[in-house]
């Protein structure tokens, strides 16, 4: 049995014991260590990839911010980060897209790969295998004979394993392994496209260097010539940045100066219709920029003036953003802060990543291909990084003192769905009240807080340690210093 088979069936049953009828918990960060030193030893030679390690690392990372926080964003990285390694272990020169892409479909495909493994080896191998099995099988045989007889030769042996209850798993633990088994090995066994890894192993991140001569025997030179396409590009980021240009100038105006939005305007329009729209216009003036300079015209020394209202557009983009920014501050100070408002800013500080690093391929002659591998790792970096920031701690503190600052009751509907994660600041406000015997926490509030302390203190003291979150640990101890609830023993 090959190993990686043996591994797939370990893990499996590894993956009832800590996932099955459990919680969310520490059982993410022993799978995930479980995955991370099965694919070493699967394949010994990963030790020597740089980028295996720091791919390792960063699935560890989430997996403690699993075991840590257990909310929905941790989840979401730690499963990002195992797809991540198992691709990037199946074929560790592959760009980052490619190696999940890969690790996706080696567990949707397991049947595939099963089926290649059982029907694809030849009458030796068959012959090989079934002795193999039958070297397995006979010794447990014989020992189950052999237990029965002893049992009959010696009633005291008999008596004492009549008191032995063995716990047979049930019809849900059986379905849950193969479960894990069928997702294991999938990853075990990836499912690569050839094609596609020779494709992105050719694809460089600088452009190849092409001669005007060889740019005009193109097909595209026989549609399209040269001195129109520089014209076309000429005059598309010159109305382009003409176009926004206006666009910021009103925001600035009214963003910055005015302070006031024009009659009929509502701040809640401003912002989210301002942001869609901004969405869009990025994605399509940066998939102009790569057709533009996808070949000859970054050598052309004729084009600089095309690369520097392109760089200009790149400037009033951000500026753009900044605005957009400004738009989101305002809305949130006055509104309050929530999930979807954050998000906003991380997608705006996503977009200014990537407006920068698509003024680096043009200025630096790159290709689209670097674009895709560098936006790629930037978004899964600020997921990794996300997962280990208490967003509802900021959420529940911001819109308390906002609350406080505006003489205003606080939105208690939203506040107390929040996640656990935001119960230790609770517990911190909650004592401060109770302390100088004023503050804003509503009796809905607070009936709240202490449901989610004894749900805590269940989960200490009842939940096994594959479901133990260090996170509910944190929220109880707190409460037992502030006297909300007695010493757990």
């Amino acid at each position: 049995m090959r190993k990686s088979t043996v591994i797939s069936i370990a893990g499996a049953m590894l993956f009832t014991i800590i996932f099955y009828c459990q919680k969310d918990g520490v059982n993410y960060l022993v799978f995930t260590v479980f995955v991370s030193a099965a694919t070493l030893a699967i394949n010994p030679m990963l030790y020597k990839k740089m980028l295996w390690w720091l791919v390792t690392l960063s699935a560890i990372v989430s997996g403690v911010a699993m075991a840590y926080y257990g909310n929905n964003l941790a989840w979401l990285a730690n499963v990002a980060a195992l797809l991540l390694l198992v691709g990037i272990s199946a074929s560790p020169v592959s760009s980052g897209f490619i190696a999940f892409f890969h690790a996706l479909v080696s567990m949707l495909l397991t049947v595939v790969s099963l089926a290649k493994n059982l029907f694809s080896k030849t009458e030796e191998q068959k012959v090989f295998r079934l002795k193999q099995a039958v070297l397995y099988v006979l010794p447990l045989l014989a020992t189950l004979v052999f237990f029965g007889l002893y049992r009959m030769a010696n009633p005291l042996f008999a008596e004492i394993t009549n008191k032995i209850t063995i716990n047979f798993p049930s019809m849900g633990q059986v379905l849950f392994t193969g479960v894990g088994f069928y997702l294991l090995y999938g990853w075990f066994h990836p499912f690569l496209f050839q094609y596609i890894l020779k494709t992105d192993a050719g694809a460089l991140n600088y452009l190849p260097s092409i001669s005007e001569e060889e740019h005009r025997q193109t097909l595209w030179s026989e549609f399209v010539s040269l001195e129109a396409e520089r014209k076309s590009a000429l005059i598309l980021f010159a109305l382009l940045n003409l176009l926004l240009l206006s666009v910021n100038l009103i925001d600035v105006y009214y963003g910055f100066i005015a302070k006031v939005l024009p009659t009929g305007l509502t701040l809640s329009a401003y912002l989210h219709d301002g942001t869609n729209a901004l969405i869009v216009s990025i994605v399509m003036a940066v998939a102009m920029v790569l057709i533009v300079f996808r070949g000859y015209l970054n050598f052309d020394d004729k084009a600089d003036s095309i690369k520097w209202l392109v760089y200009i557009w790149i400037a009033q983009n951000v500026i753009t953003i900044i605005t957009t920014l400004n738009r989101n501050l305002l809305y949130i100070n006055e509104y309050g802060l929530t999930h979807r408002r954050i998000g906003v800013f991380v997608f705006l500080v996503l977009c200014i990543g990537g407006l920068l690093l698509t003024f680096l391929k043009v200025n630096s002659k790159l290709s689209n291909w670097f674009l895709l591998r560098s936006n790629w790792w930037m978004v899964y970096g600020f997921l990794i990084a996300g997962a280990w920031i208490n967003w509802d701690v900021i959420i529940f503190k911001h819109n308390m003192n906002l609350a406080a600052l505006q003489h205003t009751e606080p939105d208690d509907y939203f506040l107390i769905s929040l996640s656990h994660t935001a119960t230790p600041a609770m517990l911190e406000m909650y004592a401060a009240q109770q302390k100088s015997g004023h503050g804003i926490f509503t009796k809905r509030m607070e009936h709240d807080l202490h449901y989610r302390i004894e749900q805590s203190r269940e989960r200490v003291e009842y939940d096994d340690w594959p479901s133990q979150l260090l996170m509910h640990h944190i929220i109880v101890k707190k409460a037992e210093q502030l006297n909300l609830i007695t010493t757990v023993p």
